[in-house]
């Protein structure tokens, strides 16, 4: 379903953004330029004590407080990506 904010600009967004998204991230999957992942992006930072698992520095940033899930390096950037 598109959306239109007419102070920003149009958008696309329908259900497999959400769908793609994981708790945690700063912003919905897919929202990022095409073809990047999370893996990609210089917020993915591995958690302290668990290096087989990864958390985004920019979500901590937002939120004040680290997402509770594992988030893949493969997952879909999303808009707040910044490439490494």
């Amino acid at each position: 379903m598109p959306l239109k904010n007419d102070t920003l600009h149009s958008t696309e967004f329908d259900m497999n953004h959400a769908r793609a998204s994981v708790p945690g991230m700063a912003y919905f999957a897919h929202t990022g330029p095409r073809r990047t992942t999370c893996g990609d992006c210089e917020y993915l930072q591995p958690h302290i004590g668990k290096p087989t698992q990864n958390r985004c520095q920019k979500y901590f940033w937002m939120m004040r407080q680290w997402g509770k899930v594992h988030l893949p390096a493969s997952t879909p950037s999303c808009k707040y990506f910044s490439e490494k």
